[in-house]
């Protein structure tokens, strides 16, 4: 039985530094999953560098702790439906400011010491939009070359 407990403390230091990584705050009750390396958060408020914002919904987000011990970064795959959201910004000025609902959402990437190394994939879809995304690396060839993505 002492699996379930590191499992929660594991759980909880990976929704801590999604956070800190990201420099985002999410807001939500926070449900770990019981003998998987995975937790959802319902009701889920996150607001991302003032250019986007989830204000309701739910989302799963599933991680692999052998990819830490190994690389030391942390691969997370957060997954969303029917989440309600809107643009904020300069983005708002160009998309508008309407709240909508995104049909699913799903982002697969490996989050560095100081943000995102690399997007594995990124699936948006709404009924006014769809966005994707596949296999965009910033990780190559020389490791002391490595930089994050700025976003």
């Amino acid at each position: 039985m002492v699996a379930i407990p590191v499992q929660m403390v594991l759980d909880y230091w990976i929704y801590y530094e999604f956070q800190r990584r990201l420099e985002i705050q999410i807001r939500g009750m926070f449900l770990p999953a019981v003998l998987l390396p995975s937790f959802q958060i319902r009701n889920v408020r996150l607001q991302w560098r003032e250019k986007a914002e989830v204000f309701s919904g739910d989302v799963r987000v599933s991680y692999e702790p052998l990819f830490f011990l190994n690389r030391k970064s942390l691969r997370v795959r957060v997954f969303g439906q029917s989440l309600g959201a809107r643009v904020l910004g300069k983005w708002a000025e160009e998309a508008g400011r309407e709240p909508f609902i995104i049909s699913n959402f799903y982002v697969d990437f490996i989050l560095g010491s100081h943000g995102i190394r690399q997007i594995n994939a990124l699936d948006v879809s709404s009924p006014k939009f769809q966005f994707h995304i596949r296999e965009s690396e910033n990780i190559r060839g020389d490791p002391s070359q490595h930089r994050e993505i700025q976003t």
